[in-house]
């Protein structure tokens, strides 16, 4: 069922204010919760990135060229918390990319360009809690379970954390380790029901863990593993609950699985497609389910996938939007809902796709009968196909 769509002209400030209910339709295999824009519901939507999910159901949404954040509610309502003019105050809020919760239900989120992070109350209350200057390019953005804010500086090479009284610290920098193990331009951000943070070196292609206590280790180095599966220029990162840390390698292609003993395993191989020369779309956003199926993305003409456990890899979502009207173009964010329900952002395409719980779990369409115009293609190379290409030209970076 679509929602109402509310054609009203308005300002700036009154489209902030304005709610409108989006084209959600609970019961379709995939439907389009936000679409194309959204100009014509009262709202902008640009280049969507970072969602999450609250405890009440609403799905919160980072419109990266339309600078906002838009709430979606269980019933399709949506609502502009924040836009450009940030708290109003002239700090502005200029290309977000990611955004996190508190327990406390308040919205963290980051300006890319103008290093301001804004924190939005249940009530709407927008305050600043991190100044331009302290960190350049502030991209990414985690709560910890003592209520700790986490942001992650890519230009100023670290990871600062604000805790609850108001102190701040770096828990990582351009050191890394400090045993040799660098970390080179930051570009993925996770924190654990323990308190664990995780950080993953685009440039240095590693992963790194740093306890509560302050304690610095490396857990993976892409450019070390040499006998192992490949990491290039990591992109995104989930945890299960079993401490498993997945791990997607944008010009890699590729998902790692970092078990809590060190153990590494590729559950979704890169390299290129059987009989082209084109590289397997870079990896962008990993999402992990509670009972550890695992959901990932990949750029250009690819969309969205499932890894199974047994190593088979099944594309839930393709380019052509399920069906829908609407196509998804450059998949960024992704999560994993409260009923197993599944949500992607078109960066390319400006819209917002649900993946009803059943399509996101159904067989392999190898297992089942095709519909029409759907074509069971490879999303992956044998590994020996892989082992004999020659390496691919790198992709751009996210």
């Amino acid at each position: 069922m679509r929602g109402l769509w509310l054609q009203i002209p308005c300002s700036l400030a009154l489209c902030a204010a304005l709610p409108y209910v989006a084209q959600a339709g609970a019961d379709a295999p995939v439907a389009v919760i936000l679409g194309a824009g959204g100009e014509e519901q009262g709202h902008t939507l640009r280049a969507p990135r970072g969602l999450a999910m609250d405890a009440r159901g609403n799905l919160y949404v980072v419109g990266f060229m339309s600078h906002n954040v838009l709430r979606v509610a269980p019933d399709g309502t949506v609502t502009q918390l924040i836009d450009r003019s940030g708290d109003g105050e002239g700090n502005e809020l200029v290309k977000p990319r990611e955004l996190s919760l508190a327990a406390d239900g308040a919205v963290i989120v980051a300006s890319e360009t103008t290093g301001n992070v804004f924190r939005i109350g249940r009530d709407g209350a927008i305050t600043r809690v991190l100044e331009a200057g302290q960190l350049e390019r502030p991209t990414h953005v985690a709560t910890g379970p003592d209520g700790s804010l986490y942001i992650l500086g890519q230009s100023s090479q670290r990871v600062m954390r604000i805790a609850p009284d108001g102190k701040r610290s770096t828990v990582i920098d351009a050191r890394g380790d400090r045993k040799g193990n660098r970390l080179d331009r930051p570009n993925g951000l996770a924190v654990d029901a323990a308190g664990n943070v995780f950080v993953a070196g685009a440039r240095s292609a590693n992963v790194f863990r740093i306890t509560p206590e302050g304690r610095v280790s490396e857990l993976f180095d892409g450019r070390a593993a040499a006998d192992g599966p490949p990491l290039v220029f990591p992109n995104d990162l989930a945890i299960d609950a079993e401490g498993n840390v997945f791990v997607s390698g944008n010009n890699s292609g590729n998902v790692l699985r970092i078990a809590a003993d060190g153990a590494v395993a590729e559950l979704a191989p890169g390299g290129r497609l059987p009989g082209s020369t084109a590289a397997i779309g870079g990896t962008t956003a990993v999402a992990v389910a509670a009972d550890g199926t695992v959901f990932f993305s990949r750029m250009g003409p690819y969309g969205v996938f499932r890894a199974d456990p047994d190593g088979a890899v099944t594309r839930i979502l393709g380019p052509e939007g399920g069906g829908t009207g609407q196509e998804l173009r450059a998949a960024r964010g992704l999560l994993v809902g409260r009923k197993g329900e599944v949500y992607v952002s078109g960066y390319g395409s400006d819209n917002v796709f649900r993946i009803a719980p059943e399509t996101a779990r159904a067989p392999r369409a190898a297992e089942r009968e095709l519909q029409p115009g759907e074509v069971a293609a490879p999303v992956s190379a044998p590994a020996e196909a892989r082992a004999a290409a020659p390496p691919a030209e790198p992709l751009p970076s996210p």
